[in-house]
């Protein structure tokens, strides 16, 4: 069950996630009732494999092929179920990885993918937690993705600190946030 969070909890799920390790975590999926969770997981491994391929040069190259995506997806109504989902999930992660003594996450709490009709079958979108640099306020913003090679690249290098929620959101995002601090109370329920 879901609860309200407040502006304050909602910025203390982000900035805690910052003390953890989230380099190897894999990026969650969710997608609506109506499309198959194999046709999703069918997306995220060419995803992988064309960012492998194309990118790492795997299998010829020294890097091996990374895991991306958590390979299980959850279905949602909505983007902002997901997001209500996702701070709900982050937040038992968080209590869970307090008790690990190498704080290890092990799903990348900065970034999820959501897949719905609307979306081309060639790109999915992904929200990213971006911090306001001037308040320091997290805000969760949408922006599309092209899935061939690029969508593997991006989320791990974002992963891997490369880039910044921002530079991505700045690349591919949409003008207004999903959700800010100031709606968090009332969107997530």
């Amino acid at each position: 069950m879901q609860k309200s969070l407040s502006s304050q909890e909602f910025n203390d799920i982000f900035n805690n996630c910052g003390y953890h390790v989230v380099d190897d975590g894999t990026v969650m999926v969710y997608h609506k009732a109506e499309i198959e969770a194999d046709d999703i997981l069918r997306r995220c491994a060419h995803a992988e494999d064309s960012y492998a391929r194309k990118v790492l040069n795997w299998p010829s190259g020294r890097l091996a092929k990374p895991t991306i995506f958590a390979k299980t997806t959850a279905i949602s109504e909505s983007l902002e179920a997901c997001a209500a989902h996702f701070m709900d999930r982050l937040s038992r992660l968080l209590e869970r990885a307090s008790l690990d003594q190498d704080r290890i996450l092990p799903e990348y709490p900065f970034a999820f993918v959501f897949v719905d009709q609307e979306c081309p079958l060639d790109q999915v979108t992904v929200v990213l937690a971006v911090a306001n640099e001037e308040s320091g306020d997290w805000r969760l913003c949408p922006c599309r993705i092209p899935i061939e090679a690029e969508l593997g690249s991006q989320l791990d290098s974002l992963r891997m600190s490369d880039v910044t929620g921002q530079d991505l959101a700045e690349l591919y995002g949409v003008p207004s946030p999903l959700l800010t601090v100031e709606s968090a109370s009332t969107s997530i329920a």
